[in-house]
């Protein structure tokens, strides 16, 4: 069964404030709510349940993948989630290189630097 976009929505809020309990756990509040981009006083009306609007949603989600997201997978992990997209071709490990090149160009044409796991899993794989 499909989940609608709200219940999508709400999962990854909660994902969202999970990842932010445990960062500010090790940190402060004002601290990540500055990583954030957000008021401490937002930061925490988000940690007690409030639902974010469009341009704090994004933020929230932006700092997740940046953070928290992803990245926060061991590099051998990250590399056999890329390896099951594309685990029934010939040679897998081709279609993650593929996969590893549209996130490096997606990255460029915005003028951003790839996220670091982007070149990790190209170790992991030999093609550093």
């Amino acid at each position: 069964m499909l989940r609608s976009e709200t219940e999508v929505e709400a999962a990854a809020c909660e994902r969202f404030r999970a990842a932010l309990r445990q960062v500010i756990a090790r940190s402060t509040l004002r601290a990540v709510a500055r990583d954030v981009g957000m008021s401490p006083s937002g930061l925490q009306n988000f940690l007690d349940g409030s639902n974010p609007y469009g341009k704090t949603r994004e933020r929230l989600r932006l700092w997740y993948f940046r953070e928290a997201g992803f990245s926060s997978f061991p590099v051998e992990d990250a590399a056999y989630i890329l390896r099951r997209l594309v685990g029934t071709l010939p040679t897998p490990d081709y279609g993650v290189a593929g996969l590893l090149d549209a996130v490096d160009t997606a990255y460029q044409r915005e003028g951003m630097h790839a996220p670091e796991w982007v070149r990790l899993v190209r170790h992991e794989l030999g093609q550093a």
